[in-house]
């Protein structure tokens, strides 16, 4: 008897970049995907080197290359505890490239209700297609569900005929457009474990015809406070690096991004919240490094400090980085930063 897994998650799917160039770059130079994705490299003696291949080219590190696998998905974590405190279960690859193996062998051995494709950092569909190409030559009948900005991006910005081609295009059986989007995933995977419709859920785009539709769209609400990462639900496959948030959203509203209207009201989750995640992280004793995800991690200043005085007390093995807006440092918090 083959093992059931309700859900099997499948994450960033880092392409060879001079491919992936060349590939949006055949989009146009000016178009949205190509712009994006031209603040991501340099060109130096007519080579492409994104971060990591500078640092894996010029050896700044002893250690083995450097990819966006080894950084644990936030996206990963936050959509397998949901779906867990919701009675399902689920498996994941943190990286498509790096654990191709693995998703043959569940495709093959186990019993798999639904694929679940994340596209955090998508700029284009191509990483998207590569997946669905591998997914469908091993398990052609297997249902699969993409969901996360790229998707929900192009149904905001782009005119329903674009849409409707680039989801044919994908060939998914599902699309989830919503700026978080666990529950979706949960209520559709429960769905398709006990046999229910699936055409009566909130923000789920659906085959009818020859075309894609919703059957209504309405804003999820999950409070972070409720749904912080169970890390011992990765304890065996954590590795150095986690990225995790303590916010959604952004408190700001800059004319030049469009960010805090993608992910909705801005939200913060208390410090004991925070504490107990980094707790349970910390007693696994894998990690070396979190990166801290929130757009503005030291907004509002004063639940920075403390959050910076509770790590200083906690003592935790790991560093840590995050994205910091200049304008609120003070003294005090660039103190607190390099204690802790």
């Amino acid at each position: 008897m083959s093992i059931r897994i309700d859900c099997f998650l499948i994450g960033h799917n880092e392409m060879k970049f001079s491919e992936y160039e060349k590939m949006v770059r055949s989009m146009g130079e000016t178009s949205g995907a190509y712009r994006d994705l031209n603040y991501s490299f340099l060109t130096y003696k007519n080579h492409l080197y994104t971060l990591p291949d500078l640092i894996n080219s010029y050896s700044i590190f002893d250690s083995s290359d450097l990819c966006m696998g080894d950084t644990f998905s936030a996206g990963i974590a936050y959509l397998g505890t949901f779906l867990h405190r919701a009675g399902l279960t689920f498996d994941y690859v943190n990286s498509f490239q790096e654990e191709k193996d693995y998703i043959r062998e569940i495709l093959e051995t186990c019993e798999v209700g639904v694929v679940g494709i994340t596209t955090t950092l998508y700029v284009s569909v191509f990483p998207i297609l590569e997946i669905m190409s591998f997914i469908k030559e091993i398990k052609p009948d297997v249902k699969v569900v993409v969901g996360g900005p790229f998707v929900s991006t192009n149904i905001r910005t782009q005119a329903d005929t674009t849409v409707q081609y680039v989801f044919r295009q994908i060939g998914a059986d599902f699309y989830i457009n919503s700026s978080q989007g666990e529950k979706a995933l949960a209520d559709l995977t429960e769905a398709l474990r006990d046999n229910k419709p699936t055409d009566c859920i909130n923000n789920i785009y659906y085959k009818k015809g020859d075309k894609y539709v919703v059957y209504s769209s309405e804003h999820e609400n999950n409070i972070l406070e409720n749904n912080m990462v169970d890390w011992s639900l990765y304890k065996d496959r954590v590795g150095e690096y986690v990225a995790l948030r303590t916010a959604i959203s952004c408190p700001f509203s800059c004319s030049f991004c469009g960010f805090p209207q993608h992910a909705g009201k801005y939200q913060t989750t208390s410090l004991k919240a925070i504490e107990y995640e980094l707790d349970k992280l910390n007693e696994i004793g894998k990690t070396h490094c979190v990166h801290f995800i929130d757009d503005t991690f030291n907004v509002p200043p004063e639940r920075f400090k403390d959050l910076m005085r509770m790590m200083i007390d906690k003592k935790y093995d790991f560093k840590w980085h995050s994205y910091f807006r200049c304008q609120f440092a003070d003294e005090e918090m660039v103190s607190l930063m390099k204690e802790s």
